[in-house]
Order: structure tokens, then sequence, then C-alpha cells
């Protein structure tokens, strides 16, 4: 009996419920706050000569930020778990394929790999895999955890883009639909 009483009281507040409209007061929504402390996201760069940098090519040569001066340069944050990042490097392949030839040089920078048990991975075969496996053209390296930490990235994809005097012109983190304009609007003027 007492299912039964409960039963038709459900059905009466669900009919109430879809005569009336539910109003909901509009309200500014605020961007969350960066992680970590104020003024240590990957952000604090723009505008700035990071102090020289050192990545490892999958295929163990060395680049740094000295050697690299003269040429545009976009690095991304990226790990082969991270989704954002899969969908991302097409997009650095894409560009690299387009101003490769007029001097930008894209690094897909691995980093925040883990083993089965949680412990940093600190060795080239996840870039090389994901590398061969997409047929990407662009440079890849690995092992960047100390400059990812080094340079504030707290999100992976982060890209920097760093013009040809070695500034950081600007600095995207995540995956958006218009991430492939927003890094050629600043990239082409630069090359």
């Amino acid at each position: 009996m007492r299912w039964i009483a409960f039963s038709l009281a459900l059905v009466a507040v669900v009919a109430v419920a879809q005569r009336e409209e539910i109003r909901v007061p509009a309200a500014k929504i605020k961007p969350m706050p960066s992680v970590g402390q104020p003024g240590q996201g990957p952000e604090r760069l723009a505008g700035t000569t990071p102090a020289d940098w050192k990545m490892t090519t999958i295929d163990g040569k060395s680049l740094t930020g000295k050697g690299l001066r003269g040429k545009v340069v976009l690095v991304d944050f990226w790990a082969t778990w991270c989704g954002p990042c899969k969908k991302a490097s097409p997009i650095m392949e894409s560009l690299h394929k387009k101003y490769g030839k007029q001097g930008l040089v894209v690094i897909g920078a691995n980093t925040s790999e883990r083993d089965s048990d949680g412990r940093p991975v600190k060795w080239a075969n996840a870039a090389k895999e994901y590398k061969k496996e997409h047929g990407y053209t662009y440079t890849f390296t690995w092992g960047n955890d100390d400059l990812k930490k080094k340079w504030g990235v707290q999100g992976i994809p982060t890209m920097f883009v760093i013009d040809k005097k070695g500034v950081v012109k600007k600095v995207l983190v995540g995956f958006d639909d218009k991430l492939e304009a927003n890094l050629e609007a600043v990239i082409k003027p630069l090359l």
C-alpha cells in the first residue's frame, strides 16, 4: 500500500515539474584559476627568453635554444596517453608541412610518461613508437619532465611559439577546434 502511495506521489511531482518551467538566474562564469603558485604557470614566459634549454631527440641528437636561434620554434609538450595531445599532433604535423621550409621547427616534447606502477619513464621508445605509428615527420624529443617543470607547464598539451631571437611570443594551453588557426596567426608573421 505504501509503495502505491509513493508511486502516485512521484507521478504527481513529475507531472507538475513537466508543466512548470524551471528558471535559473544567469551568472557570469569566472575562469578557473591556474593550478600552482601565481606567476608560476607557463604564461609567465611570454615575452621572455627562457634560460638556455636543451632537449634530446628520439635519434639521440641535442637541441638547444641557442642552437635554434634564427628559426621560429613551436614546442608542444605532450604525452602518449593524453587524448587532447593526440588531437593536437596532426596540427603539429600540418604546421610542420606548411611552414617547415620557411624556417618553422616543430618539436613534440614528450613528457609525463609513466610505467605501469606510475613511476616516471626516462626512455625514448614511447615517442619513437608514437611517431612511427602515425607517420609524423616533425621532430620528437623525449625525457622532458624537468624542462616541463622549469617552464611551468601544469597541463598538456601546452605549446610555446618562440621567435627567431629566442623570445616566447605565445603560450597556448589545451586543445580546441581553433588551435591550428590560433597557432598560424602567431607563427606566420614571425617567419
